[in-house]
Order: C-alpha cells, then structure tokens, then sequence
C-alpha cells in the first residue's frame, strides 16, 4: 500500500448532488478519485487499463484526507473519526456508556491522528480529548503543533455565467472554493499491485495538471503528487471490527449482512447520496443515475482479511442505450479493529 500526497496548488470546488455552487463538499471521495483517474488514463490511451482495474479486486482507493507535512521526511496523516463510541467506561449495569463531557468534545473532533487511531485500533486505548490534544477538528497526543488552527479554507468567489445565445443576458453567480494551510493539503491511500501503483501515479500526475473538481478551465483543482512516507497501519490478526476509508458499495446482500450481522459488536455509519452530471458529444448534459454509499468513518463487522471490500455500478442515464458506461465505484479500503 503507498500513500499519495496532493499538494495544491490553487483552490477547488467539489460540486454536491444538489448542484449547488455556492457549496464545495470538504471531502474528495474515493468515487471522484477513481473516476478522475480513469479520465486520465484514457486521455493518455491506455483506457484498457479501466477494465483491468474493475476487474482486479486487489486494488482500492481511499477518499482523500487531509495531512500536515513536517519536514520532507516527516508527515501526520489524518484519518477520518470512526462512528460511535471511542471512549467508554463502564456503567453500572455492566454495559459500555461514555461520559456526556466526553461526548460532547467527541462532536468537535473530525479528524484523528492516524498514530493514535493506530493505538486504539490495536487496544482501545485513547486518552480523554482535552485541550493538550485537541485543536480545532483535529485529535492529535505528539503532533499538536504541527496542526494548523484550519485545515480547510474556504473562500466564495464572485463569477459570471455567458450563455452561447447572445440575447441571454450574463448571469452572476457564487462559487465557494476550498484551499489547504500551508504545509498541508490532501492524501489518498493505493492498494494494488506494482504495476497498478505505477498506472495511479501517472494518472494522479496528469490528473494534477488538468485539476480537479469543477471550473478546471479557469485553473481550479491542480495541485502536485509525491510519494509519502510509509502509513502507520495498525499491526492486527484477526480484526473484529472494520473502518470505512473509502465510499462503499456492498457487493452483494450477503456481504452487507456481514457487516452488520454480530449483534454483540457495535458499529456505525452513515449515508451519502452520489450522483451528478455527464456530458457527451452526442447526447449533451444528462444526469446521472443516484446512489447511496456507506461514508469513510463507518465502523462495521470485520467481513475481509484482504482488507478490501465493495463493487462498482453503472450510472449511465440509460444503461446499455449510452455511448459508454458511468462507472460509480464503491470498492473500498477497510482499516482494521482489534476490538
């Protein structure tokens, strides 16, 4: 597995399925990554390789999540905050409770230290969020300093939208953007083989040049890709639960049962509607075909010791009637629990 950091270079906007510009989603999900990398390896006329990676079950993208580079050698990877109950203690009738206070500074936090998640994937063990590790969204036991006050920043900015017909009369609207601190930006987990990983990064290269997101055009979205330092991936055997790092798509009702099919093990989770627009040369703007995905941060049973799990569906406004398919990929990276 290798890591991918995206250093960005100027602002982006991820449109949500309302379409609404005045809002950017904060997150770049692992569908968005896949289906931009995919772009780009048909823009470089390798669009076999699509197929190959469909059917390859070896091979997963996380969302991206933000990171705080230290030095060239040095990096503190955030990882999403797993759903449920991350301190507990115990109540007197013998079951797991957490504390209102410690629930109520749970909510603040959005984002761990991927070097303490490790720890409590490993042991449960975490200590009480205070003001000595928590700043901002972010839950951090070494590496407070290094976090910024924000991660994310946004900013609104002011467009104009000409239409083709000239008797149509320029229509302002709003844009809301997204940029990172300095020192920070976006990272992507790869799971694959070498030859896979070799395909990703001349994708996310290409990718960087072209942007990201919407308005591309005007320069939006583009940023650089370096390798990271190795991921602190928690050193488990036989993981009883699971944490979502990517957008995910049961396979099948038999898969999705397994992840939610022990009654004695605590999970959560929630969902996320993905759809959108497609535009091709002979059929114009149509949107796509909507659907559901569990969201990284859900916590489910352990169902893959490959750590894989998830498929892929058809968006096309018109399966089989469309010049080609919409792929919407759910295949996703889980990060193992001990408990």
């Amino acid at each position: 597995m290798k890591s991918y950091l995206l250093a960005f270079r100027t602002p982006l906007h991820l449109g949500t399925w309302r379409d609404d510009h005045t809002i950017s989603e904060k997150v770049l999900h692992s569908d968005t990554l896949y289906a931009a990398i995919f772009a780009m390896w048909a823009r470089l006329g390798n669009a076999d390789w699509i197929q190959e990676a469909l059917n390859d079950k070896s091979f997963a993208i996380s969302s991206a999540f933000p990171f705080v580079r230290q030095s060239t050698q040095s990096v503190v990877y955030l990882l999403p905050k797993p759903f449920g109950r991350l301190f507990p203690q115990h109540a007197q009738n013998g079951a797991q409770a957490e504390d209102s206070t410690e629930r109520k500074k749970n909510k603040k936090v959005a984002y761990f230290d991927a070097q303490d998640l490790k720890q409590w994937a490993e042991n449960g063990k975490l200590a009480p969020i205070d003001k000595f590790n928590r700043k901002g969204t972010v839950y951090s036991t070494t590496n407070l300093d290094a976090i910024p006050d924000k991660l994310v920043l946004v900013q609104t900015q002011e467009r104009v939208s000409i239409a083709q017909d000239p008797a149509v009369n320029p229509e302002p609207f709003s844009l809301e953007r997204i940029s990172f601190a300095d020192e920070t930006g976006l990272y992507l987990l790869v799971k694959g083989t070498d030859t896979t990983q070799k395909r990703v990064a001349k994708g996310l290269n290409l990718l960087g040049l072209e942007g990201i997101g919407s308005d591309r055009a005007v320069g939006n979205g583009q940023f650089s890709v370096t390798i990271g330092p190795p991921f602190p991936w928690p050193n488990i055997q036989g993981a009883k639960r699971q944490l979502l790092l990517s957008l995910y798509l049961p396979t099948d009702k038999a898969e999705f049962a397994k992840c939610f099919g022990d009654e004695s093990l605590e999970v959560g989770y929630d969902l996320m509607r993905r759809g959108g627009w497609v535009t091709t040369p002979d059929a114009g703007v149509k949107r796509k075909n909507s659907i559901h995905f569990l969201v990284p941060g859900s916590v489910t049973r352990a169902t893959s010791t490959d750590q894989i799990i998830g498929t892929y569906v058809d968006l096309a406004p018109n399966p089989g009637a469309s010049p080609h398919p919409i792929w919407r990929i759910g295949r996703a990276i889980c990060y193992p629990i001990a408990h």
